[in-house]
């Protein structure tokens, strides 16, 4: 089995309110089991892609022993595996190439991939020459037609690397957004008793866990806090406790 292929059991990796609190426990009630897996019903698996995958929501209900019922809300972000991981999963992948694909399959997804970089950076050189030309004269005309043809050299190379992409490296530069181009999912979520509160939950849970992440939710911009100093990670983790308590989940 190919290394990005392999699946993972989720696991929770923090809560609120924390484990060993007992405060309104009885409000509350117990922590449901099974939260990772109602958070990756399909279990998680490293994503090989240029760019950031798309963010997405997804909601859920729990039953009880005593069939009440939890409502949860759920993002799914992606964060880029960090270099150290990333040159593990890299290395495992080129033992499979060696295994399962033949010397001119590698050696083709390998020269796509040097030409695709080859050409973006090209391509971002002369991006940078148009601000410096006259529009409506002759070079600009040249240089636009350059553009356009390196354009479709990009789209043509990127189509023929597509069903090779598991022979080439994860990471090509000038095309791979991140340090390896690895990313792996995470989970942010709210859990509650009223479902009429779910489009509440999900406005709520954008405007924490995007600062929270740095930007990291793809076309969602960060937008400031302003709760004074201190990082966005560390802000938002202060706002995150106190709001949950006025949310009465």
């Amino acid at each position: 089995m190919h290394p990005l292929k392999r699946q993972f059991e989720p696991v929770l990796l923090d809560r609120y309110p924390p484990k060993d609190a007992t405060e309104d426990l009885s409000k509350r009630g117990k922590f449901p089991d099974y939260v990772p897996m109602f958070a990756f019903p399909n279990d998680i698996q490293i994503v090989s892609s240029d760019d950031r995958p798309r963010s997405t929501w997804h909601g859920f209900t729990m039953t009880s022993e005593d069939n009440s019922k939890l409502y949860g809300l759920t993002i799914i972000i992606w964060t880029a595996l960090s270099a150290s991981a990333a040159e593990g999963v890299e290395r495992k992948c080129e033992q499979w190439r060696q295994s399962h694909m033949s010397n001119e399959e590698r050696e083709l997804a390998a020269s796509l991939g040097v030409r695709l970089a080859g050409e973006r950076s090209h391509l971002s050189h002369l991006l940078t020459k148009l601000p410096t030309i006259p529009s409506g004269s002759p070079a600009r005309d040249r240089l636009e037609d350059e553009i356009s043809t390196v354009e479709e050299k990009i789209t043509l190379m990127t189509d023929m690397l597509r069903p090779l992409r598991h022979g080439a490296a994860s990471k090509i530069e000038g095309l791979t957004a991140g340090e390896s181009g690895l990313w792996v999912p995470r989970a942010y979520g709210i859990l509650g008793r009223d479902a009429a509160n779910i489009n509440f939950w999900k406005e709520w849970l954008k405007a924490i866990v995007v600062p929270m992440t740095d930007g990291g939710i793809l076309r969602v911009p960060l937008v400031p806090l302003g709760l004074g100093g201190g990082s966005p990670r560390a802000i938002c983790r202060q706002s995150l406790h106190r709001g949950l308590q006025p949310l009465g989940i």
